[in-house]
Parts: C-alpha cells; sequence; structure tokens
C-alpha cells in the first residue's frame, strides 16, 4: 500500500525497531570513529565538506546536486563519552550544516538561535540574531559532526524522533510551533 505521493507505508514489526536500532547504534559509533566524525571547525576550515566522507553525493537534479540525504548528529565526545547536542535530517545536509554553523538568521540557524533564546531571555529579538555568529564559534565549532545517508523518507522522519529519544539529544523538541 502507498500514500498519494506513490511512498511505500513502512512496515511498523519489530522489524522496524531493529533497523531503528542500527540507525542509532551508526550514529553513537560514528562520533567515536576515527574518519567517521570530524570538528565542526575542522569541516569549516577545509572548505571541502564532501570530502570528509566515504559516501557520494546525490546527483539527481539541481537543487540535490553534490547533497547527501540523511540523518546528522552533533556531539561533544569526552574521553569516549559522546553528549548528542543536536540531532536532525536532511535531504541537503551539507546546505543544513552551513545554515546551522555560518548563517545568521534566526530561521536558517535555528539550533544556534534556540540556545541564544534560552540563555539571553531578556534580548530582543534583533538583539539575539546578533548573537548567531558567536554562539556557532563558541558553541557548535568545538563539537563533532557525523552524519549517514538515508534514503526512505518515511524511515528518515521516523529515525530522527527515535534517535533523538535513545541518544539523548539535549537541543532537540517535538513541541509543534
Amino acid at each position: 500500500m502507498k500514500n498519494y505521493n506513490n511512498e511505500p507505508f513502512i512496515s511498523t514489526d519489530l522489524n522496524l525497531l531493529k533497523e531503528l536500532d542500527s540507525i542509532s547504534e551508526k550514529l553513537h559509533k560514528n562520533m567515536i570513529t576515527e574518519g567517521k566524525s570530524f570538528i565542526v571547525k575542522d569541516i569549516l576550515d577545509k572548505k571541502k565538506f564532501n570530502s570528509f566522507w566515504d559516501f557520494e553525493p546525490h546527483d539527481e537534479n539541481k537543487y540535490t546536486k553534490k547533497e547527501y540525504k540523511g540523518i546528522y548528529a552533533f556531539a561533544s565526545v569526552t574521553n569516549g563519552i559522546v553528549n548528542f547536542k543536536y540531532i536532525g535530517i536532511s535531504q541537503t545536509i551539507k546546505r543544513r550544516f552551513n545554515a546551522h554553523t555560518k548563517r545568521t538568521t534566526r530561521q536558517e540557524a535555528s539550533w544556534a538561535y534556540l540556545m541564544i533564546k534560552k540563555d539571553l531571555v531578556e534580548k530582543t529579538l534583533k538583539e539575539r540574531e546578533s548573537y548567531i555568529p558567536i554562539y556557532q564559534k563558541e558553541k557548535i565549532y568545538p563539537l563533532r559532526f557525523t552524519f549517514f545517508p538515508i534514503e526512505d523518507n518515511m524511515l528518515l522522519h521516523i529515525a530522527e524522533v527515535y534517535c533523538v529519544n535513545k541518544l539523548h539529544s539535549y537541543w532537540n523538541s517535538f513541541e509543534t510551533h
């Protein structure tokens, strides 16, 4: 059975839980494996995002050309202990990484803005936005970043919620807007 967009519904049996566990384990393992995760500042300094990964980018259309679709994570790693800060999904991971790390509007740098909003309650919206580059450099640049591809749209969305909960990603919330 499929939806209006001809996407097959995924099976919600035990195999789904096993697959979701596998995805969360891969994210965790990637964070502590040399060559599978990298310091955000190092990725930015090299300026060649695609050169860090073993995966081939998409080449289908103009919007997703040289892009990756999948799940990504930012975390701190100290003595092998992973503290997940933010997990997300995107069909354009490179573009989303740049938004989190280089863009300066609250819409694009939404995670940095969320941290600012929590810390600087008394500031105006405009004042908060001015802190985005500072928060990116101080709070995001030192973190590790990893991702891996997931092509199935439904699995991708379910995996985000599952991994956030399984890995206790601090800055994720699923409160509706």
